[in-house]
């Protein structure tokens, strides 16, 4: 993995000041003002690009490469050898982890802007095949909620378990909740999603039918991420989480 460091600048105004330690702070303070209270955008402006190798579904080496673009909150998912294939990760407010498993699959944990008191995190699962980037998972893993009274104060998470057998790949599923105050697990569950080599997907059930929110026909026979109490869909290559009675582009 290769970071590219951020740069801070600081340009004097003279020549005849460089060397006054009062001067240089005064500079200094200016600055760190103007970041925190007038424009974060002008002054600090940081991307920072890592590269991870996979086995691809064609069973060639392929990079690929992760930009953070921190000033948009948004991440973007690049194939180096077909740039223009990139996927691109919205309202991401930090991530957490990125680790390749499996030889095959990039993994990576994105902190997801949410609501006053509540805590999101996304993992989703990248393969490569026939130079394309496929979205194989993309759960919510991590949700935590404390109230202003702690009236609920509660937390979920989801753990990944890879699994790679002579027939091909599982994943393993512990999903678990708790009450923040009790700070003791309540509940757990576990599901094993298998694999479709076919779609480039990883699932537990078919859906016969399925509803779109905001889109007047129904989808049939549609691959499925049931938990105890989260449940996904995926179409072409996107996926969408259950929103009372119909899935929401996720």
């Amino acid at each position: 993995m290769k970071n590219k460091p951020c740069k801070l600048e600081l340009i004097s105004e003279g020549s005849s000041n460089r060397t006054n330690p009062e001067y240089a702070m005064k500079k200094i303070n200016k600055l760190l003002l103007g970041i925190l209270f007038f424009s974060p955008f002008k002054y600090l402006y940081c991307q920072l690009d890592s590269s991870f190798s996979v086995v691809d579904f064609n069973n060639q080496r392929q990079v690929i490469k992760v930009k953070e673009n921190w000033p948009q909150n948004r991440c973007f998912i690049i194939l180096e050898s077909a740039k223009k294939d990139t996927f691109q990760v919205n309202d991401v407010s930090e991530i957490v982890s990125k680790n390749i498993i499996m030889k095959k699959f990039l993994q990576i944990e994105f902190r997801i802007r949410g609501g006053s008191g509540i805590h999101l995190r996304v993992t989703k699962l990248f393969l490569i095949k026939n130079n394309k980037i496929f979205q194989a998972l993309s759960l919510q893993t991590t949700y935590r909620y404390a109230s202003v009274n702690r009236s609920e104060n509660e937390s979920y998470a989801v753990k990944f378990i890879p699994i790679q057998t002579n027939t091909g790949f599982k994943l393993k599923l512990i999903e678990s909740g708790k009450n923040l105050d009790a700070n003791k697990i309540q509940w757990t569950k576990q599901f094993t999603l298998l694999f479709d080599a076919a779609n480039m997907v990883f699932y537990n059930k078919i859906e016969p039918k399925v509803r779109i929110c905001k889109e007047s026909q129904t989808k049939e026979k549609v691959f499925s991420v049931q938990l105890q109490y989260e449940k996904y869909i995926f179409l072409s290559n996107e996926w969408f989480q259950l929103r009372e009675n119909c899935y929401e582009l996720f």
